[in-house]
């Protein structure tokens, strides 16, 4: 009997866990934050990084991570294709670092 709930248990948060649900905490304002690849664009757009970078590419996987595509110019005057996953609270923080994504140059 243990098992049998044990396993229920189990694929029911299975379920849950693979169907992209997520418990995103109310704000202050009580709406649900944002989750999808236009939040990680908004994010974007508020970093230092936007100013050097053009976005081509940006997605949004469960759990408020964003995935990235970006050309960024050098101090060359080069441009180098760069990639990033990050939380999304960490995407305004980007800086373009001479041609590829950091937070710290």
């Amino acid at each position: 009997m243990k098992t049998s709930r044990t396993l229920t248990i189990s694929a029911i948060l299975f379920a849950a866990a693979s169907s992209g649900l997520s418990a995103a905490p109310a704000r202050a304002d009580g709406e649900r934050p944002r989750s999808s690849a236009q939040a990680c664009s908004d994010a974007w757009h508020q970093s230092e990084a936007s100013s050097s970078c053009s976005l081509r590419f940006v997605y949004f996987f469960p759990a408020d991570f964003c995935k990235l595509g970006v050309d960024c110019r050098a101090a060359d005057g080069g441009v180098n294709p760069d990639e990033t996953q990050t939380r999304l609270p960490n995407v305004p923080l980007l800086k373009n670092c001479d041609g590829r994504l950091g937070f710290i140059c």
